[in-house]
Order: structure tokens, then sequence, then C-alpha cells
């Protein structure tokens, strides 16, 4: 039996990654053919080998399991990758615990693109909504891939300004490849595949999204970027084990600082503290991403409508914070993000409650 076909049937008898692992390690030390463990009258003789589970999945084997898969997989524009093939993700073969296949659905434009991953928390402030389009804006013109898990929150978030910006977008699921999950981003789902993005898990059709496997696939969205950036997390968000794997892997690992009595930037600010890169400003990102034209460095800031009003009122008065919500009727805790966009942008310096137009930067 080809290694290929090998990992492919263990994958479908739902074999998780260390126990493939393990069973081929077995088989190693005791030179014991890969046919023999599908064959139910050789297997008996080793079966002293194997803990129940495994004992158990493998009596489970049918001829056609491989051939089935396949048709389906053909029939639903699904595509197979082992860690024996030639298309295999390069920067997947160094990371712990390398999964041994993976499935896909779509097709990336340009293999080249700078990947860059974004996690943070299911739940989030509009802060969290204001930085994530902030930074992917300005990734535009880096023709960065936008790497993520299609969850709740900063995922979706950060698929969807992807999208809008035209980049691409790689969506790493903890659950079978054929469904979208969670089934609220059945669209989202759809629309990564229609404009040049790629859907990617370890786990094959009808796979169900145990809550075991989300911190798993966790290790492929940092191993796949060259830069992880935590948006937003709570003290014990899911986002802290992929910066710290991120890290593992050799990654630059980015946290976007916040307010520090919001709890969801009590673990972005504690990765700062422990040694993450802060992303105050984009500048702190764009060291690390590929040169750029000087003519696409000249570019004009994608300012919103609220952020121009915030601005001019600014222009023409030496107001404070609370004057400018209570005159342009912005609620306080959304103006505060506003500002500190227009802060991380340079184009506005608080000093204590007062915001002054940074006229350098305008000139």
């Amino acid at each position: 039996m080809e290694n290929r076909d090998f990992i492919i049937n263990l994958s479908i008898l739902g074999f998780e990654n260390v126990q493939m692992s393990a069973l081929i390690e077995i088989l190693e030390e005791n030179n014991i053919e890969k046919e023999a463990i599908f064959d139910k009258k050789e297997i008996k003789q080793y079966k002293k080998l194997f803990n129940p589970t495994t004992y158990n999945k493998l009596l489970k084997y049918r001829d056609d399991f491989v051939d089935r898969l396949m048709t389906y997989c053909d029939k639903n524009s699904i595509e197979i990758h082992t860690i024996y093939d030639e298309d295999y993700p390069e920067k997947l073969f160094y990371i712990e615990n390398s999964p041994k296949i993976l499935y896909s659905k779509g097709k990336l434009r340009n293999q080249d693109s700078y990947p860059i991953s974004m996690v943070g928390s299911r739940k989030h402030s509009n802060y969290a909504n204001i930085v994530i389009n902030y930074i992917v804006d300005n990734l535009q013109k880096h023709d960065a891939t936008i790497i993520s898990g299609m969850a709740y929150g900063i995922d979706a978030l950060s698929h969807k300004a992807a999208l809008k910006n035209g980049l691409q977008t790689i969506a790493v699921l903890g659950s079978g490849i054929d469904k979208a999950y969670p089934s609220s981003n059945a669209k989202l789902y759809q629309d990564i595949l229609e404009n040049d993005g790629l859907i990617l898990s370890e786990y094959g059709p009808g796979v169900q999204p145990l809550p075991f496997r989300f911190p798993l696939r966790n290790r492929i969205i940092s191993g796949l970027s060259n830069i992880l950036i935590v948006v937003e997390a709570k003290d014990k968000s899911g986002s802290l084990i992929t910066a710290r794997l991120a890290a593992e892997q050799g990654k630059e690992v980015f946290a976007v600082p916040g307010n520090i009595n919001s709890i969801y930037s009590s673990g972005t600010n504690k990765l700062i503290r422990d040694g993450a890169n802060i992303l105050a400003n984009f500048d702190d990102l764009s060291l690390y991403l590929p040169q750029i034209s000087e003519k696409e460095e000249q570019e004009e800031f994608d300012i919103s409508e609220e952020e121009k009003a915030i601005l001019d009122y600014v222009k023409s008065s030496n107001a404070t914070i609370n004057q400018i919500a209570v005159d342009l009727k912005i609620d306080i805790s959304k103006l505060n993000s506003l500002i500190t966009i227009l802060e991380m942008k340079d184009l506005v310096i608080v000093n204590g409650e007062r915001i002054e137009i940074n006229m350098r930067m305008l000139d």
C-alpha cells in the first residue's frame, strides 16, 4: 500500500494526527507492513500492540474506502494533500505535529502572496472591528493573504476585511472540509471560494466540529503564516494558544493594545507584557512586510466619513473628547475607538482629554 493511500485510509477511519503518528511508530518498531493492519485476519496477531480504540477503528476498514472518498471529493471539488505529496504546503513541514493530511476547496490566484494570520476572541468590541479594517486596509497595498479560522468574531471579521480589499484569504477549519462551521458563516464560506480564496482542514467530509479540534487547527493557522496578529483576546482565549504556537514556530507575533479595563484586551495586553510585538501603529507592522514602491507609499489614507467628521471638528475647535462626542452625537466608546485609529494613522495627537491635529501628517 502506498504511503498516500495509507494516510487517507487512517483519516477516513477517524484517526487524529497524533494517533496516526503513534500508529506509524508502532508499525516501524515492530516491522509490521502497512497492509497487515487492514487485514482482519492478520491484525488479530497484533491486537496487543494497540489500544482498544485504535484496534476497533482498524477493524472498520473497507477495501473501497479510498475510491469512495475520491469519488465524493471529485464531485464536490475537494482536493486531498498528504505529507507525501508535492503540493503539500512547505511551511507545515517544519511545525510540530505537522498534519499528515489536508483537505482543500478553492484555489489561490497568487501562491507567493505574503501570509499573515489574524486571530482573536469570538466576542469582541467595536474597537476590534475598526482595528481590523485599519490593518487590512493598509495590507491591501502589500498584497497580503489573510489567514484565520472562520469562527465567530475576529476570525470572520478578518476574512471579510480581506475580501473587501480584494485580498486572498485562507480559512482553516476545525471540522470537516465540506461544511461551513458555524453554519451562520455559510455565506462567508462561499464568498471565500468565489473570490480566489481557500478553505483548508485536516478533517475530511462529514467530520464533526468537536471542541478539541479547534485548538489543534490553530497550529495550522500560525504555521501557514509569516506573521500572527492577535487583535483582541480575553485571558483564557484560544488565541493565546495560537500566539504561543506561533512563537514556538519562529513566527513574528503582534498584539494590538487595548483599554486596560476591557476584558477583550486583557489577553493582548498580557502578550505585549510577555514579549509580543506591539501593534500600536501600522508602521510597527510594515517594518516586517515586503517593500513596496515609493508611489504606493505616498497613497492617501482611506478615511471613513466618521473619521473625517472628527478631523474637521478638531481642526476648527480645540475640543475635548466629551465635547466631540456630544456635538457629533457619537457614542463615547465608539469615539474612543475612532480616535485610536486616527492616532494609529498619525493624523491626530491626544493630549489628555484634548485632541489635536498632527499637522506634520496633513501637510
